[in-house]
């Protein structure tokens, strides 16, 4: 008996051993993900919340020639590319998460629930008074995010692709740019509400910039790369 109850407690301690050997691999693995995107994660997230502040708050609007094909670009095709460029960072960072399962540490999860609350602000439909402007579906975001990765020759990592490779997909491919249209109807709303002096229906957008902004903070509390961006006004109730 004596010997079957240490056999018992010898095979118990060993499972728990292993358990906790594997858990710890897990958490390992979690936290070496999130330091891998870390940085692309937040240069995307500032390159976004910057343009999206300039538009509700900033002068773009008010500065862009409309006879000047080169500031319509930066208006339209860049906006759409750094849009796209974060539904492909978050695509790709969640591609490689989704094969690890188990348990993750306090970061992961804190980096998971502000991507996932970004993506549903763009997905939200009671925002504005329309529930139009900048309004990028569910499945929207996950297309995007799958025609921006690309994976370079002699490569095993996955990258979004650079602003001249999307520019030539988007003067050549119909199909590709139109994915985007939400996004360039939505500044186009904004431009011309500016231009006849009407109120923008931006608070999308600017929540948008609050989440982002969050997202700085959380990868980069210190500030080491980038000094806080700040917050644009949300309406009052």
């Amino acid at each position: 008996m004596a010997f079957a109850g240490a056999a018992l407690a010898a095979l118990f301690t060993g499972g728990f051993n292993l358990w906790a050997d594997d858990r710890k691999r897990r958490l390992a693995e979690s936290a070496k993900l999130v330091r891998k995107y870390r940085d692309p994660l937040l240069l995307e997230a500032q390159d976004l919340q910057s343009r999206l502040y300039s538009i509700a708050c900033g002068d773009t609007l008010d500065l862009i020639d409309p006879n000047d094909p080169i500031e319509q670009e930066n208006l339209y095709v860049y906006s759409s590319f750094l849009v796209g460029q974060f539904f492909t960072w978050t695509y790709i960072y969640r591609r490689q998460a989704q094969f690890m399962g188990g348990p993750t540490n306090e970061e992961t999860r804190n980096l998971t629930a502000i991507i996932f609350s970004i993506r549903s602000e763009f997905n939200q439909l009671d925002v504005e008074p329309d529930r139009r402007p900048f309004r990028v579906w569910r499945g929207q975001q996950l297309a995007i995010g799958e025609i921006m990765t690309v994976r370079e020759k002699d490569e095993k990592e996955f990258f979004c692709m650079g602003y001249a490779a999307f520019k030539e997909r988007w003067d050549t491919d119909q199909t590709f740019k139109g994915w985007f249209m939400p996004v360039c109807a939505a500044i186009e709303e904004f431009y011309l509400a500016r231009k006849r002096h009407e109120p923008l229906l931006d608070q999308r957008l600017r929540r948008l910039q609050h989440l982002l902004v969050d997202l700085i903070c959380l990868l980069d509390p210190k500030g080491l790369q980038n000094v806080q961006p700040a917050y644009t006004p949300l309406a009052k109730d």
